[in-house]
């Protein structure tokens, strides 16, 4: 994988970390309660809250958005070479609408 996918996958992967630590704190949720709800450990979702990105993956990120009941929309766009480094090939959203990155997490 080349640095431009890598700086990619880090991008995504650290804001849905980041709206799950968020949605977490804004709900006043414990660790012990998340970790039921997503069927997974306390230990687990305190590296989550300490950002401990390398220990999950995209998929195990949006398993845990969706057991917190938020939505996640996915959109693919042509990659662009001329801004590799904006990242204008990757968008995303996380919550209502569909936008490049709009990270604001709707319950539903």
């Amino acid at each position: 994988i080349s640095p431009p996918e890598k700086a990619a996958v880090l991008k995504i992967k650290s804001n849905l970390m980041q709206t799950l630590q968020e949605h977490i704190k804004q709900q006043e949720y414990s660790q012990v309660h998340v970790a039921k709800l997503c069927k997974t450990t306390q230990p687990r979702i305190s590296n989550l809250m300490k950002g401990k990105i390398s220990d999950f993956s995209i998929d195990i990120l949006i398993e845990m958005l969706y057991c917190l009941d938020l939505r996640v929309d996915v959109e693919i766009k042509r990659w662009d070479m001329k801004d590799v480094h904006s990242m204008n090939g990757i968008g995303y959203a996380i919550g209502g609408g569909s936008s490049d990155i709009d990270l604001n997490p709707v319950s539903i």
